[in-house]
């Protein structure tokens, strides 16, 4: 890295330490959406102002430890699924405490999702895009539950979105505002 670089970037950094993280952002562990997902933060004027928290199915993942007859069929042995929506409630609890700027989460997922598949079985793409916005949707009522003063948004992407790819083909979005 040229010390130009350098420089601007040590700048940036600053920048963004002084003015704090304003979302916590919730995707899924699938490396080919990051790029995509860093593009919509710059759009949406959070560029380097969000924290990032990754789970296998985003917010799939984020619920997974409701008892198996509530809502999901039990995992297989080499699947453990305990504690993972208490890890995501610290994280974002913690988010928030570490930067008091903190008003948005954003929720990615993606179609053809690894976890969904694994946790729910082979389903068709619109079924797997119902319990996508299934999932969404109860986990908007769950940050709600512990953090009212946030707003939450949604996505779900398609299957074929490219990581070089600059614009997000969101196939669904919601938001739920906090008080």
């Amino acid at each position: 890295m040229s010390q130009e670089h350098r420089t601007k970037f040590l700048t940036n950094l600053k920048k963004q330490s002084a003015e704090g993280a304003e979302a916590l952002i919730l995707s899924c562990i699938d490396y080919r959406f990051f790029h995509a997902i860093a593009t919509e933060m710059k759009r949406a004027g959070l560029d380097g102002k969000y924290d990032m928290f990754c789970l296998a199915g985003a917010s799939l993942g984020a619920q997974l430890d409701f008892p198996p007859s509530a809502s999901l069929p039990n995992p297989k042995p080499f699947l453990p699924r305990a504690h993972w929506q208490q890890v995501f409630l610290e994280h974002l609890n913690l988010a928030c405490q570490l930067h008091p700027n903190i008003k948005y989460v954003w929720v990615f997922e993606h179609m053809q999702c690894g976890a969904y598949r694994t946790f729910l079985g082979s389903m068709p793409p619109d079924e797997e895009e119902k319990q996508h916005e299934r999932y969404a949707r109860e986990l908007v009522f769950l940050i709600y539950k512990f953090n009212p003063g946030l707003t939450t948004y949604t996505c779900v992407l398609p299957a074929g979105h490219a990581p070089e790819s600059t614009e997000l083909d969101i196939l669904a979005c919601g938001g739920a505002e906090g008080e």
